[in-house]
């Protein structure tokens, strides 16, 4: 199992709701040379430009050229997006979990993910810092579902 990082853009955070919607996951870029390695069973955590880690969803299968502007919603369509990959969301907090950056703001505290890697639309990450977000991640939706009751 690999785990990524997708990244929705702090500028459209509609797109999380379109994902889950036609659940897929939409990379964008115009090369279509360089499909993603992506397959069943892969992991992925989703940051919120922003705001902070929002969900974690398990890949359900390859990634693959959208077949039309219905499974390409968000703005720019196909034209914008050159490859989805279909998932299924295991777990969303209802506020995001933000973890800080070093004070150079080059990496993550807690995963040392560098900066760059949540400006791609995916990025391939290590298991180790991907299950301790994971880890976090429930214990915030436990922490949230307590504070809701």
């Amino acid at each position: 199992m690999t785990w990524y990082l997708c990244t929705i853009g702090k500028a459209a955070p509609r797109n999380w709701e379109l994902c889950k919607q036609v659940r897929l996951y939409g990379i964008p870029g115009s090369d279509r040379a360089r499909r993603p390695r992506v397959e069943a069973g892969d992991r992925v955590l989703v940051w919120q430009g922003g705001q902070g880690y929002i969900a974690e969803a398990a890949i359900t299968g390859p990634a693959r050229i959208p077949s039309g502007d219905d499974e390409a919603p968000w703005p720019g369509h196909t034209y914008r997006f050159a490859y989805v990959f279909p998932i299924e969301v295991v777990l969303e907090v209802e506020s995001p979990l933000f973890l800080a950056f070093s004070g150079t703001g080059n990496k993550q505290v807690g995963t040392d993910f560098p900066k760059g890697w949540f400006q791609r639309g995916l990025a391939s990450i290590p298991e180790k810092a991907a299950t301790y977000v994971s880890s976090l991640l429930r214990e915030k939706r436990a922490s949230d579902e307590l504070k809701a009751k």
